[in-house]
């Protein structure tokens, strides 16, 4: 349960376990009530939002669905509390995750799946991505902390126009 971007980074890293079903589920776009309960009960539910509108509808849901193991992480508290997980694993998922990226996103699947699922997996640890800074688009994982040293690093020609755009940082973290 994540947000677009989220779910994108985390479809991209499950590719890389086909033996692994995974399932996602957008709540900016579907109401916690809209996911299915019926079937198997999963083994772990990795909750992953920035806020959750209704803790109970939340706690109803997994109380529903039975899942052996609960990781929930985000910067709403409350979404803590819903963690059936050691705290340690919980802050180490959040430690990936909350740096995003691509990298950090296979990091947490590797450490779900080794850490609470048994297999052998050594996952990379959490790697640091600023918080803000310059990005070049056509430069993956280059980011500058300020325009003069985005220009020396690019051999910048003050007589040629120059065009910026915006983007947050969940957009270029996750590559949209």
């Amino acid at each position: 349960m994540a947000t677009s971007n989220q779910i994108d980074m985390m479809g991209r890293s499950a590719s890389r376990h086909p033996e692994v079903e995974i399932s996602s589920y957008n709540l900016a776009r579907m109401a916690v009530s809209e996911i299915p309960v019926e079937g198997d009960p999963p083994d772990i539910v990795l909750v992953m939002l920035p806020v959750v509108a209704s803790l109970d509808e939340m706690k109803d849901f997994l109380r529903r669905r039975d899942p052996g193991m609960v990781v929930s992480v985000g910067k709403d508290p409350r979404l803590w509390t819903l963690n059936t997980v050691p705290k340690e694993k919980a802050l180490r998922v959040y430690e990936y995750l909350s740096n995003s990226g691509q990298d950090n996103y296979d990091g947490a699947l590797d450490y779900i799946l080794s850490e609470l699922a048994g297999f052998e997996l050594v996952p990379a640890p959490p790697r640091e991505l600023p918080m803000h800074g310059l990005v070049d688009l056509t430069r993956p994982g280059e980011v500058y902390g300020s325009l003069e040293e985005y220009k020396s690093g690019r051999g910048w020609d003050e007589s040629n126009p120059s065009v910026c755009f915006s983007v947050s940082r969940e957009a270029w973290v996750s590559g949209n």
